[in-house]
């Protein structure tokens, strides 16, 4: 029992942590810029493309879609190894990502809608029929 609450709460904090990552925010400061007060002021790929262009707003729709892959693929893998109900941790690990993607704590709750993370959580169930 012990060993199953520290996996699920393990897979929470990481797709949590994870999602966190604001690769809008990182790439427009590294130009000098902040996203937030740019366009429509939202930190995802659609004002990334607006403001920078599209291979900029492509870059963080794949980055941001690869923040939800991780911790989904992550939570599906180690729920297999542990015996357990691999679509679970999958959808644990993924959605704890989107959430943390959308209400970051270390921007203070303020992130992005989550489209592309979810994209990339959603993408191991459909593209692979898991």
């Amino acid at each position: 029992m012990v060993l199953l609450v520290t996996e699920y709460v393990f897979l929470i904090l990481f797709g949590y942590f994870v999602g966190n990552i604001s690769w809008s925010r990182i790439i427009a400061k590294s130009k000098n810029v902040d996203i937030t007060k740019q366009g429509s002021g939202n930190p995802g790929a659609t004002n990334m493309l607006r403001t920078f262009g599209a291979k900029i707003g492509f870059l963080v729709l794949l980055l941001d879609a690869i923040k939800g892959l991780v911790p989904a693929l992550v939570g599906r893998l180690l729920f297999k190894f542990t015996g357990l109900n691999q679509d679970i941790g999958l959808f644990v690990a993924g959605l704890s990502a989107i959430i943390g993607h959308m209400f970051p704590i270390i921007y203070k709750f303020k992130g992005g809608k989550s489209v592309s993370t979810t994209i990339g959580v959603l993408w191991l169930p459909i593209h692979f029929g898991l």
